[in-house]
């Protein structure tokens, strides 16, 4: 075969922060278990690195466990050969067998190669798009209130250290993760908000949140 997917070793990451920064403008963490904590995968073309996937793993509010297929990078030289799909498929495959009940995949609404991939994987586009929200984490102290409805979900990835807010979003939410953000070393905030929820929308650009584009799950129950 001349298509091969591995998991990857640790001389295989400089090959991969390559290909993360040319396609993602994103250098990956220094000095981390990469290799343990992201389920990271590499596609071998005639013996060459090509491509990566990266993934971990996540609980939902209702204590389901998720499957975060992260980063999805493929080589310039390399792409319409099946790697993408090749690596989606092994990344199914890793998903089952790591016991998680779903896996998923954020990507942006205009992607359409990952469109391709997803739907030939079997993955089902979410019928929602989302705006995507992005802050730094900045030092604060801890709220004086904490009583919230969201989901406050700690994230190790190949890239960064944060903390994705999920469900009922608010100000009180909001200062919590920025705290706790803080007091784990962690850098980045995200929140995937309803491109129709103008008032979370406004909430977050208060507080310093970015929108970085519309995006939609591709997910997979297993």
């Amino acid at each position: 075969m001349t298509l091969l997917i591995r998991p990857a070793a640790q001389a295989d990451m400089a090959v991969i922060a390559q290909i993360a920064a040319t396609t993602f403008a994103e250098g990956i963490l220094p000095q981390r278990d990469h290799l343990r904590s992201n389920f990271l995968l590499v596609a071998e073309w005639h013996g060459a690195v090509v491509g990566f996937a990266a993934s971990f793993l996540t609980r939902s509010a209702a204590g389901t466990t998720r499957f975060e297929l992260d980063l999805l990078a493929v080589d310039a030289a390399a792409r319409g050969r099946g790697v993408g799909s090749g690596l989606v498929a092994r990344c199914i495959q890793t998903a089952s067998a790591s016991g998680a009940d779903s896996l998923r995949a954020l990507a942006r609404t205009d992607n359409l190669v990952m469109s391709r991939i997803g739907a030939r994987a079997g993955l089902l586009r979410s019928a929602c798009a989302y705006d995507l929200y992005i802050a730094e984490a900045t030092p604060m102290n801890a709220p004086a209130s904490i009583a919230h409805a969201a989901h406050l979900v700690p994230v190790d990835t190949l890239t960064y250290r944060g903390i994705w807010l999920e469900g009922g979003l608010s100000q009180a939410a909001v200062d919590l993760a920025h705290h706790r953000a803080q007091s784990q070393q962690r850098s980045r905030i995200g929140a995937l908000v309803p491109v129709a929820d103008a008032p979370v929308a406004a909430l977050l650009t208060k507080n310093g949140f970015v929108s970085v584009g519309e995006f939609c799950w591709w997910s997979l129950r297993l």
